[in-house]
C-alpha cells in the first residue's frame, strides 16, 4: 500500500491487467449458436450416446434444473453378455448374434424356442408272409415175423 504526501492516507494499489476470471462454463461437445429462443437442448451440447434413457427425458432434466445431467454409460468392464445372464438352450440363434442384439439395443431378447415340426412319418410297407406248402411224411412200420419151429 502507497501513501499520497498531501494528505497522508493510504490509497488502494491501481488494478493490474490480467485474464479475466473464469466463469463457469456449461459442459459441451461442441460450441453452437443458440437458437432464437436462447435455449438449446442438453441433447444438442453433449454426447449422450449409449445413455439407457431417452433423449426427450434427459432434455427435460435439463429444461428443469438448467443444468444438462451426465450421461449414463455403464463401465466397459461391467458389461455382462446375454448369453451369460440368460439361458438360451435351445435357441436357434448363434451367441454372438444374441449378444449383438443386446448391445445393440441395451435389451437382452427373449429366448427363442426352437419351433418343432411335426416329425416325419416313415411308413413301412407290411410284410407278407408266404408259407410253402409243408409235406408231412408219415411212417410205416413192419414187422417181420419169424418162423418158429
Amino acid at each position: 500500500m502507497t501513501t499520497t504526501a498531501a494528505s497522508g492516507k493510504p490509497t488502494q494499489p491501481a488494478a493490474i491487467p490480467g485474464p479475466p476470471a473464469p466463469a463457469t462454463i456449461p459442459r459441451t461437445a461442441a460450441v453452437q449458436q443458440p437458437p432464437s429462443d436462447g435455449y438449446l437442448k442438453c441433447t444438442d451440447r453433449i454426447d449422450y450416446a449409449g445413455d439407457p434413457r431417452a433423449k426427450a427425458e434427459i432434455n427435460a432434466l435439463g429444461a428443469e434444473s438448467g443444468v444438462c445431467p451426465e450421461p449414463q454409460r455403464p463401465p466397459a468392464d461391467a458389461y455382462v453378455k446375454c448369453t451369460d445372464r440368460i439361458d438360451y438352450a435351445g435357441d436357434p440363434r448363434a451367441n454372438a448374434e444374441i449378444d449383438i442384439l443386446g448391445e445393440q439395443t441395451g435389451v437382452c431378447p427373449e429366448p427363442q424356442l426352437p419351433t418343432t415340426a411335426p416329425s416325419p412319418t416313415t411308413s413301412i410297407a407290411p410284410t407278407s408272409t408266404t408259407s410253402a406248402p409243408t409235406t408231412t411224411a408219415t411212417s410205416t412200420t413192419s414187422a417181420t415175423v419169424s418162423p418158429t419151429a
